[in-house]
């Protein structure tokens, strides 16, 4: 497995959270990040708002932030303030953002994320998703209403095992590695019997047997993933969840219990595209989270 080593990472600055203390929490998470990494990337931010074209005075706003965040954060991070104008719709910013990353070889991206209320996301028109959709570049989101992490010691990795293919992967398990960190490789499998048909016995033992052939699959995939992938037992946990939580909640759920300090997600799991739908997992793991997530594509 290649170690990826960071360069230029874009970090897109909200400006709809007016909030310094929170952008300094922010800065220094991704400070810590890279630290542990044992890399040390220029880190330029980048306000994303849309129509600033359109209204002069907002630029000017939005280029006192650049400003502020350069002055709170010059000895943490390397900053070069840059200021960009959008268009107006949310695809579009994304697209901008997307080409200007792609433009001058950035290869990190990171966003700020609050877990938007649904007002507060059909306003920003859920950037954050639409540019999970867009990047070709791993997506670090950072919390930064939660505390300071300054060592990651647990990466939580929710896996399918049930594709059966890898190699999407081995870039995650190798950036968990490269951190020092241990690493949970997470399944979870959903009991529909135990939420939808409690007590009934017939359906119980009808999706048992299903369950049991699809628990069985999974640990010949868990063996094939160490082999292909080289793991080490000694920093390595598997867990293979069952219950009748969908993965979204289940994986929250794991991660606030055993905390987990950071979850990496790939671009599939459980079986089905984290991206391809609104509900999806990745959307809903990316905001609720009480951790930072990094996205790899």
């Amino acid at each position: 497995m290649k170690k990826d080593v960071f360069k230029k990472v874009l970090w897109a600055v909200d400006v709809f959270t007016n909030i310094p203390d929170l952008e300094v929490t922010a800065a220094k998470n991704i400070s810590e990040f890279f630290k542990q990494l044992g890399q040390s990337p220029k880190v330029y931010p980048v306000c994303v708002f849309p129509g600033v074209g359109e209204f002069p005075f907002v630029a000017k706003e939005i280029q006192k932030r650049l400003d502020m965040v350069k002055e709170l954060h010059l000895e943490t991070l390397a900053v070069i303030p840059e200021n960009m104008i959008y268009p107006s719709t949310v695809s579009d910013q994304v697209k901008t953002l997307v080409t200007y990353s792609e433009n001058h070889d950035f290869d990190f991206i990171v966003l700020t994320t609050h877990a938007h209320k649904e007002t507060q996301r059909y306003l920003m028109g859920s950037f954050t998703e639409t540019l999970l959709h867009s990047s070709t570049k791993p997506v670090f989101v950072v919390d930064p209403s939660t505390p300071v992490t300054k060592k990651i010691e647990k990466v939580m990795l929710p896996i399918n095992f049930e594709h059966n293919k890898f190699d999407q992967v081995a870039n995650a398990v190798q950036l968990t590695k490269d951190l020092g960190a241990h690493a949970v490789y997470y399944h979870h499998v959903r009991d529909f019997a135990a939420e939808y048909f409690p007590g009934n016995e017939s359906v119980t033992k009808l999706f048992n047997g299903h369950i049991d052939k699809v628990l069985n699959s999974i640990d010949q995939a868990k063996q094939k993933m160490i082999t292909d992938l080289r793991l080490s037992a000694s920093d390595t946990e598997f867990v293979i969840d069952r219950g009748p939580k969908t993965a979204k909640e289940a994986i929250l759920d794991y991660q606030k219990n055993k905390k987990c300090d950071l979850i990496v997600l790939t671009e599939e799991v459980h079986g089905n595209n984290l991206l391809s739908f609104g509900s999806g997992v990745t959307r809903f793991v990316v905001e609720h989270a009480a951790c930072s997530t990094l996205v790899y594509k």
